[in-house]
């Protein structure tokens, strides 16, 4: 009767290591699937996000700034440098005389030379 015990828990030591790797190997497997379920999830929650910014795809230009976020424009008034602003300098100039009279205009009653 010992021995007929014996042998059953040898038999049932040698199968727990080979289940032992079945089920580590179902874990392994189990693992991976999750990290990839969780990127896929992580990957939906980021377009969900775009798409409630107003984004409609990955192409999609933004909307424009709304003048909240600008950064302020420097002041650009030159207060007190009007001494050095250049002043337009006018002469007093006299018109000149057209001594020379209106040029002949050469009519041309020549016909036309066609080259074909």
């Amino acid at each position: 009767m010992k021995e007929i015990a014996i042998r059953e828990l040898r038999k049932k030591l040698e199968i727990t290591p080979k289940e032992k790797d079945g089920i580590q190997l179902n874990v392994d497997k189990l693992k991976n699937a999750s990290k990839s379920l969780n990127k896929l999830i992580e990957c939906l929650i980021v377009d969900n996000c775009q798409k409630s910014l107003g984004y409609k795809n990955y192409n999609a230009v933004p909307p424009p700034y709304t003048g909240n976020f600008m950064p302020p424009t420097p002041d650009l008034s030159f207060t007190g440098l009007d001494k050095f602003v250049n002043k337009p300098v006018v002469e007093n100039c006299k018109a000149k005389s057209c001594e020379e009279g209106p040029k002949a205009v050469r009519k041309n009653d020549d016909a036309l030379i066609i080259k074909e």
